[in-house]
This record gives C-alpha cells, sequence and structure tokens, in this order.
C-alpha cells in the first residue's frame, strides 16, 4: 500500500471541489508515532496498525466512503487477558460548506476549508472500537444460566421449595 506523508492529509475542499471531475482515492497508513497517540487518545495499551482506503466524492455535499483496519492490543473485560483485536470498518461521511439546517443525513462542517483526512479516519476508529472487548474464546460467567429457564422469581421459587 502506499505510504502518505502527514502534510498530505489534509485536502484543501476548494481543490476536491473545483479540481476534480470524479472520484479521488486516497491511502493512509499511521506512522508509528500517529499510532502512539492514537492509543493514548482512545485509551488502547496499543494500535500495531491502522490503514485506511478512502474515496472523495466531489460535489456541493463532499461524501468521504471509507474502509479501516486496524491491530488494537485489548484487554478483555472478563478474564484480563491480553489480546489483539483485529477491526475492519466500512464508514462514510459528508461534508458542505455551509450544511443545511435540517436534513435526514448527518453533514459536518468544513472548518477553514479543509477536511483533515487523517482526523476523519481517527474519528471512524474511536467509533468502531468495541466498548467491552472479549477475547476470543473467553466465556462470560454470568451467562451460563439457561436463559430460558430462568425467570425473575426462579431464586423465589428455590427458596419456598426449600421452606415447605
Amino acid at each position: 500500500m502506499e505510504k502518505m506523508k502527514k502534510s498530505e492529509k489534509k485536502i484543501a475542499v476548494d481543490v476536491v471541489a473545483a479540481g476534480l471531475t470524479g472520484p479521488a482515492r486516497y491511502v493512509l497508513e499511521a506512522s508509528d508515532k500517529e499510532l502512539k497517540t492514537l492509543a493514548e487518545r482512545f485509551q488502547v495499551e496499543k494500535i500495531h496498525s491502522l490503514t485506511a482506503n478512502l474515496t472523495i466524492y466531489p460535489g456541493e455535499i463532499i461524501r468521504i466512503s471509507g474502509h479501516l483496519q486496524a491491530v488494537t492490543r485489548r484487554e478483555c473485560v472478563i478474564s484480563l487477558d491480553k489480546f489483539d483485536e483485529k477491526m475492519s470498518e466500512d464508514f462514510e461521511v459528508l461534508y458542505a460548506d455551509n450544511p443545511p439546517a435540517e436534513s435526514d443525513e448527518i453533514i459536518d462542517p468544513i472548518i477553514n476549508g479543509r477536511i483533515h483526512l487523517g482526523e476523519v479516519v481517527a474519528e471512524q476508529y474511536g467509533l468502531a472500537l468495541n466498548p467491552f472487548p472479549k477475547k476470543p474464546g473467553v466465556k462470560n460467567p454470568y451467562q451460563e444460566v439457561d436463559e430460558e429457564r430462568q425467570t425473575p422469581f426462579s431464586d423465589l421459587k428455590k427458596i419456598l421449595k426449600k421452606r415447605s
């Protein structure tokens, strides 16, 4: 994959809106320094890799569709074991100079005539993070009970049977 320099992660909207007649494609790959900064920002132990393939569709409303892949070192919420969690997510975001006040879709404003693609990817990574990471194969001890047979009064029935 093509690795882009940090300075290339911001795109000038007027160039995209006026200069393109069709979609533009970008590949972003986070550097080691960026991975460390993102790990601190999202409070994860370590991000091993983060790449995104983006397609920018110009127009009055700029549409960015993308696919991000990441490998993140996580801690299991059940066993507290460390494990590597793989992420593969598709996303789409919209931007406009003056987003309409009422819209069925969320349209982010363009700030200072630029869209920071690195920040777009970072935000999507944060949204895609599993808030309760579970190591594959680890069972939740609180879900071992057969839910069909368990009712809110199951324990009460057991107590009443013991008393009689």
